[in-house]
C-alpha cells in the first residue's frame, strides 16, 4: 500500500494558564506525504465531522488545571470528557485499575483505545517499539512525528499539556470550529477535527501505535503515531477489553516477536541490496518460516531461521531493483500458530555524495565513488560538489575557482587563476551535465559549457552561500547567509527566510521546479512554493552544512560537518556514523 498520511497538527498550551488567553494555537502538520482525507464515516459514531459540536475548555477546567496533573485537574478533565461524550451519545470514560501508576505514554495508549473501543473500532495491542522511536523523535523536536513509509498513518503532537487526559480532551473534543485549530477557521475547513481523525482512523485489521512524552523548554511535549504497520516488538502491552468494558494493563508478554515492524532498504540499481529482520526469543525454541512478495524488482528472503532459548535469529531480505523509484514488499513470517507481517520499503536512486574541504568524496545509497581531489595538491580548500544527472560522476570546486571532474563529469573550464573578488562557495550543474555555474561569496556567477549567465547576486551582508539550478537549467537561485533568495532566468522567486531564522547554508529545488527548501545551520528547514511545509521543520541537528533533494525521489537530505546525514520527509534512510579520520570537514552534498 502506498504511504498515506493524516497528520492532525500541533497544539501548544501554557503549563500555567490564566483563562483562555494563555491557550496556544493549533497549527497544521508538516508530515509528508501530504494530508489525505479522513479515514471514513465508520470512525464516528456521531456521524461525519461536520455533525460534531466543539467542546471548548471551560473556565472551571482551566482553573482546576493551573498546576499540572493534580487530582483535581484529572477529575475535572475526566468530567469534561464525559460531558462531551454524552453529546455524542457515547458513555462515560472508565479508566482501568492502575491507570494512575502508568507513565504518560502508556496513558495515551489506554485513552486512545478507550476512545476507539467506545465507537466500535479495533484497539491497539500495545506500544510498538519502532513507532515509539518515531514518537520520541517528534516529542524531542516539539514536532509532529512522521509515520512509517508504505503505511496508512497519522500523528498528533501537543506541547504544554498538563496530563494525558487533558491532551485527549483537546485532541478529541476541542479540535473543531471555535477551537485553537488554525486549520479550522470554518466548519467546512478540511483541517477541522484533524487530531480526532487520527485517533479514530482506519489503520486496518492490526492497527499499531507509538507514543512518547518528554519536556522541552520546561513544557511537556507529547507525541503519538498510529499506523497500519504490524505492531512488531511491543514496549508495552494491553489485554483485550474485560467484560466490564475497561481495558486491563499488563506487562509485555514473553512471546516471539520480530523487528523492525517496517524495514527500509537503501538500494543500488541492478545489484543485490540486503537488510535483516530479527526474530526475538519468546522463551521456547521455534522454527520461523518466511516468504516475501514485492514489486519493481527481484525479492528474496531467508526461508527459515531457528529461534533458540535466549537468542534471536535473523531473516535476510534481498532486493535487486529493476529501475529507479520506490518499491514495496511484504515479508510474511510464520511463528508457529501465529503469523506476522513486515512491510518493506525501498527506493532505488542514483545516490548522493558528500565532499570535504580536503577534496575527499564519500558516496552513499547507490552513489559510486569515481575519484576525488583528495590526492591532488590543492592550493585552496574544496568548497562544493555537484553531480551529473545520471549519477555517473561529479565535479568538485575549490575556493580559488579550480574545478575537478570525475567519472562521466566533463571538464568545461574553471576560474582558477582569475582575479576573483571573493572565494568560490558553490557549484551547480547545467541540464544533461553539459556545463556548470560557479558562485563566489560576493554574488559573482561564472558560467561554463552550456550553462548560460543570467545575472549576478546583489551586495549582501554575510555573503552568498549556495547556487542551485532552476527548472530545466534555464536559470538559477542564489542564497545568502541571511536567508535571502535571489532568482535569475526562468527560476521563479517563491520567498526567503524570515528575519531571525538563523544562518542559511543551502537550497534544494523541489522535483517539479516550482519551489525549493532552504536549510539553516541550526537544522531548520523552510519550504517555499511547491516544496510544501506549513511551518519550519526543526530537526534538532547542529552544524548543518548543506541540503539536497533527489531529483525524482522522495524527501530531503541534510548533511552535517562531521559527515552525518539526516534523511527527512520520506527519503530513504541515511547511513549512520561519521567520516573517517583525516578526510576533513564536509562542505557540501549532491544528489542525482
Amino acid at each position: 500500500m502506498g504511504s498515506r498520511a493524516r497528520s492532525g497538527g500541533r497544539v501548544r498550551r501554557a503549563e500555567k494558564r490564566a483563562g483562555r488567553k494563555a491557550v496556544g494555537a493549533l497549527l497544521a502538520a508538516v508530515a509528508f506525504p501530504m494530508v489525505t482525507a479522513a479515514a471514513g464515516a465508520q470512525a464516528y459514531a456521531a456521524g461525519p465531522a461536520g455533525a460534531l459540536v466543539n467542546a471548548p475548555r471551560t473556565a472551571a477546567l482551566e482553573a482546576a488545571c493551573t498546576v499540572g496533573a493534580s487530582q483535581v485537574c484529572q477529575e475535572a478533565a475526566l468530567a469534561a470528557i464525559d460531558q462531551a461524550r454524552a453529546t455524542e451519545g457515547v458513555g462515560p470514560l472508565v479508566l482501568p485499575a492502575g491507570y494512575d501508576q502508568l507513565g504518560q505514554a502508556e496513558q495515551l495508549l489506554v485513552l486512545a483505545n478507550l476512545e476507539r473501543e467506545a465507537r466500535g473500532l479495533p484497539g491497539f495491542l500495545g506500544l510498538s517499539s519502532s513507532l515509539d522511536n518515531l514518537a520520541v523523535a517528534g516529542a524531542r523536536a516539539d514536532n509532529d512525528p512522521n509515520g512509517p513509509a508504505g503505511t496508512q498513518w497519522g500523528s498528533n503532537w501537543a506541547g504544554g499539556e498538563g496530563s494525558a487526559l487533558l491532551a485527549d480532551f483537546d485532541w478529541m473534543y476541542d479540535d473543531g470550529p471555535g477551537s485553537p485549530n488554525l486549520d479550522c477557521p470554518a466548519p467546512s475547513a478540511p483541517g477541522c477535527w484533524g487530531h480526532r481523525r487520527n485517533i479514530l482512523g482506519d489503520y486496518g485489521a492490526d492497527p499499531s501505535m507509538g507514543a512518547a512524552v518528554t519536556t522541552v523548554g520546561g513544557a511537556s511535549s507529547m507525541a503519538e503515531v498510529f499506523s497500519s504497520a504490524p505492531p512488531g516488538g511491543l514496549d508495552f502491552a494491553l489485554t483485550a477489553p474485560s467484560p466490564a468494558g475497561a481495558t486491563a494493563v499488563v506487562a509485555a508478554p514473553a512471546v516471539t516477536t520480530i523487528t523492525p515492524a517496517l524495514l527500509h532498504i537503501g538500494v543500488t540499481r541492478a545489484v543485490p541490496n540486503s537488510a535483516s529482520i530479527t526474530v526475538h526469543d519468546g522463551g521456547a525454541p521455534l522454527l520461523a518460516r518466511a516468504m516475501v512478495a514485492g514489486d519493481h524488482g527481484h525479492w528474496a528472503v531467508t526461508p527459515t531461521c531457528q529461534v533458540g532459548h535466549g537468542g534471536p535469529c535473523h531473516l535476510v531480505v534481498t532486493f535487486v531493483p529493476y529501475q529507479t523509484g520506490p518499491a514495496h514488499a511484504t515479508v510474511t513470517v510464520h511463528l508457529g500458530a501465529r503469523t506476522a507481517r513486515v512491510g518493506v520499503y525501498a527506493y532505488a536512486s542514483h545516490g548522493y555524495w558528500e565532499a570535504t574541504d580536503t577534496g575527499a568524496v564519500v558516496a552513499h545509497a547507490g552513489g559510486v565513488l569515481v575519484g576525488s581531489a583528495k590526492s591532488l595538491d590543492l592550493h585552496r580548500p574544496v568548497a562544493g560538489i555537484a553531480a551529473t544527472p545520471d549519477g555517473g560522476g561529479y565535479w568538485e570546486v575549490a575556493a580559488g575557482g579550480g574545478v575537478f571532474s570525475f567519472g562521466d563529469a566533463r571538464f568545461f573550464g574553471s576560474a582558477a587563476g582569475w582575479h576573483l573578488t571573493g572565494p568560490v562557495v558553490g557549484i551547480a550543474a547545467a541540464p544533461k551535465g553539459q556545463g556548470y555555474w560557479l558562485l563566489s561569496r560576493d554574488g559573482g556567477v561564472y558560467s561554463f559549457g552550456h550553462a548560460r549567465f543570467y545575472g549576478a547576486g546583489s551586495a549582501s551582508q554575510g555573503g552568498f552561500v549556495s547556487i542551485t539550478a532552476g527548472p530545466r537549467g534555464k536559470g538559477y537561485w542564489l542564497l545568502t547567509a541571511r536567508g535571502r533568495v535571489e532568482a535569475f532566468g526562468g527560476a521563479r522567486l517563491f520567498g526567503s527566510l524570515p528575519v531571525g531564522a538563523g544562518r542559511a547554508v543551502g537550497l534544494a529545488p523541489a522535483p517539479d521546479g516550482a519551489g525549493y527548501w532552504v536549510a539553516t545551520a541550526g537544522g531548520r528547514v523552510y519550504g517555499f512554493g511547491s516544496a510544501l511545509l506549513s511551518r519550519p521543520l526543526s530537526t534538532g541537528a547542529r552544524d548543518v552544512v548543506g541540503i539536497a533533494a533527489p531529483p525524482s525521489g522522495p524527501g530531503l537530505y541534510l548533511s552535517q560537518g562531521n559527515g552525518r546525514v539526516l534523511a527527512l520527509e520520506g527519503a530513504p534512510p541515511a547511513p549512520a556514523g561519521s567520516l573517517p579520520c583525516g578526510v576533513g570537514r564536509v562542505v557540501g552534498i549532491a544528489t542525482a
